[in-house]
């Protein structure tokens, strides 16, 4: 039966089992497959439809509550503690990178941004106060930037697509690199309870 049951179209529970595929190996296709394939897929239509932004900034927030729990060792329960979590390494991902200005962080970090952007999506169908879609790419090769309306925040959900994949590619990199870290330990951990093999 483990040989029928698919984690992935490209991996069974019975190629966890047996060493064939880690577990480093399941999360990463496991990612690519149910987040950025299809996420690639809405971003094709970049410039026809604006309505595909709402689309992806709903599904690349899907990542962070997950990945919350990956880098506690899945200690943390409350889904809000565990987005911010998940979500304060990606923006100092950004921040590094030159994804997102010093201004704009600080606007991110003293709002609650979970509850007006993963709330709001996955509660209301609404992004709230003070966070918009960049539907006309202002912003170069920035996440977020400075709304020109009432000082709010700008999200391009295209660009957030590559710097998150990038963010995840550069996590999977330290996984493989050295799994005697802390780090490692904590993704394994979550990744049993998770994946009861």
């Amino acid at each position: 039966m483990d040989k029928l049951i698919r984690i992935t179209k490209n991996i069974t529970f019975n190629d966890l089992r047996t060493g064939r595929k880690s577990p480093i190996d399941v999360y990463a296709e496991q990612i690519d497959s149910w987040l950025f394939r299809p996420l690639r897929q809405l971003s094709e239509d970049k410039q026809t439809t604006f309505e595909n932004g709402y689309a992806m900034f709903g599904i690349e927030l899907l990542f962070f509550e997950p990945h919350g729990k990956y880098l506690s060792g899945n200690t943390i329960t409350a889904s809000g503690k565990c987005f911010r979590f998940g979500f304060d390494p990606f923006l100092k991902f950004l921040k590094q990178n030159s994804l997102i200005d010093k201004k704009t962080l600080g606007k991110i970090r003293s709002k609650n941004f979970y509850e007006i952007s993963r709330c709001g999506i996955f509660h209301d169908m609404t992004i709230k106060s003070g966070l918009l879609i960049d539907s006309i790419h202002m912003g170069g090769a920035k996440v977020f930037y400075e709304s020109p309306i009432n000082n709010g925040i700008l999200v391009s959900p295209w660009n957030f697509l590559d710097a998150q994949k990038k963010y995840f590619d550069s996590y999977i990199q330290e996984l493989r690199k050295d799994t005697t870290t802390d780090k490692y330990k904590k993704f394994e951990t979550t990744f049993k309870t998770l994946f009861q093999y």
